[in-house]
């Protein structure tokens, strides 16, 4: 999950690209769903751009011996396209986390809403 928040804040396309799975979806803070390459586009078009990004885990716990579930809080800084940029935004994520056959972990199912602009 760390490396993951690391690419985005570093707008690192690649690394970011290798921790989203294959079929993986959002459920975006902008009320929309998407599967992996839609969100790989909004990403390569800089609505997916940080200059802070903070994550309060409240809650990991393994489901599966290949699967885990986050909850939390995440308080971030959106710059350039972003949603909401040159605010502060307090949202609330669900992240499933699977590790696949090649034995890497990644994002598989992601939920996030916004709760608070500052």
């Amino acid at each position: 999950m760390k490396a993951l928040d690391e690419a985005v804040l570093a707008q690192n396309a690649a690394g970011f690209s290798a921790l989203l799975a294959h079929d993986a979806i959002v459920n975006t803070p902008r009320n929309t769903s998407h599967h992996r390459a839609d969100i790989l586009r909004f990403f390569a078009a800089g609505t997916i751009n940080y200059a802070r990004f903070d994550r309060h885990i409240e809650l990991a716990e393994l489901r599966e011996a290949n699967m885990v579930v986050f909850m939390g809080t995440e308080i971030l800084e959106p710059i350039g396209t972003s949603l909401n940029a040159g605010s502060v935004v307090r949202r609330r994520f669900t992240d499933v986390w699977r590790k696949d056959a090649d034995g890497a972990w990644r994002l598989t199912i992601r939920q996030a809403t916004i709760v608070a602009t500052d």
